[in-house]
């Protein structure tokens, strides 16, 4: 899985003429209505709450749609409205710069426990989710930054960068190299890797794309109008807000009667029940599934292991996949004790090159566990 690395982020051509729809969770400042111009950075929406961010204008455009919680602008050449001024970050410190943070449209992530290092990662989690390893490759000033700014964040924690064979680290702090292999699907197993730890919160594991929107901010000054974002494999950063017809259209996809729309990973994304919304935070990638007949009857096991190496928790997976169809059902009784703390994240299903339906099995195994 090289290949990725190599990719670069390609900047998104400048809409003009689209409508951008943003979600927000805070209160619309005086004067955002139906009709007004607005210019790109554009203050619309302060936070409620502390880890959230306040809302800019990704374009200037107008404003054609005003709810509680989402705005919609028609981009356009004009720049009516009140363009924002840099808010220069240095000499700020935690709280103080964490306010700033999110003033300039960067929620804050969660901080570690005390004396636990914070993990800057960017290590590949699942197929469809490079945009890491690419941000590590392509913009390493801009990451650098970034880890400058969380040192000032958490001035009394240890920063490690967990990153995978192949990319170079940034010199921000202790170095972890970690086999490439995948998926890691969720930041909680790849702290409890690291670290031995579980974390349900996923405190003080910092995603590249946070770390690149603090760089970007804190060299500019400027609120954040766009977001590094994954489409069909590929790497972009787009505008916030950018519908997600529009941002398949700009890749020439069109999805057609019974394909998927895939907001997220391969493996633990969410089917996209709006394509009218918007990207945002919530929405690091976006997938076109075309829609194809059921699979065929699946090959014999071949003993390759590949599903329990995927695994993130190492689960003996190999043990039930290598039976066959008609022991299953047996077998299943005795799974559940044998998957105990299985995500079902379908890490071993992708892996398994027989296509044996290894989900499903854990499925049913947790079903019954739940019934005893």
């Amino acid at each position: 899985m090289r290949e990725p690395y190599n990719m670069v982020l390609k900047a998104w051509p400048e809409p003009n003429n689209q409508k951008l729809c943003l979600d927000f969770q805070g209160l619309l400042v005086s004067g955002v209505k139906p009709g007004r111009q607005v210019a790109k950075g554009q203050l619309l929406a302060k936070a409620s709450l502390v880890r959230h961010s306040d809302t800019h204008s990704p374009v200037s455009g107008r404003l054609i749609k005003v709810l509680s919680q989402q705005v919609t602008i028609e981009a356009g050449p004009d720049s009516g409205g009140l363009p924002p001024s840099p808010l220069p970050l240095t000499g700020l410190f935690g709280f103080e710069l964490a306010k700033a943070l999110r003033s300039l449209g960067v929620p804050t992530p969660r901080p570690p426990g005390q004396g636990q290092p914070a993990l800057l990662t960017a290590l590949v989690s699942e197929p469809g989710l490079e945009t890491g390893a690419a941000l590590w490759n392509d913009q390493r000033t801009t990451l650098t930054a970034g880890a400058d700014i969380l040192a000032r964040l958490w001035p009394e924690t240890q920063l490690w960068e967990v990153l995978p064979r192949g990319l170079e680290p940034l010199g921000a702090s202790r170095v972890i190299i970690n086999s490439d292999r995948y998926p890691l699907t969720h930041p909680i197993f790849l702290k409890k890797s690291i670290l031995g730890l579980y974390d349900p919160k996923a405190s003080g594991v910092v995603e590249p794309r946070i770390l690149w929107a603090m760089g970007f901010v804190a060299r500019g000054g400027m609120p954040l109008t766009h977001l590094p974002v994954t489409i069909q494999r590929s790497h972009y950063l787009a505008p916030l807000g950018l519908r997600l017809s529009d941002a398949l259209e700009g890749v020439n996809l069109s999805p057609q009667k019974g394909d998927a729309v895939v907001i997220g990973g391969l493996i633990t994304g969410r089917p996209a029940s709006n394509l009218s919304s918007g990207l945002g935070w919530s929405s690091p990638a976006l997938h076109l599934i075309r829609a194809r007949h059921l699979p065929p009857s699946p090959e014999p096991c071949r003993r390759c292991l590949r599903c329990r190496l995927a695994c993130p928790l190492d689960l003996p997976i190999d043990l039930l996949g290598a039976l066959s169809m008609d022991q299953w059902p047996k077998a299943s009784i005795s799974a559940p004790e044998l998957l105990s703390g299985c995500p079902a994240c379908g890490a071993c299903a992708l892996a398994c090159p027989a296509a044996r339906p290894l989900l499903a099995i854990v499925l049913s195994a947790q079903t019954l566990r739940q019934g005893f």
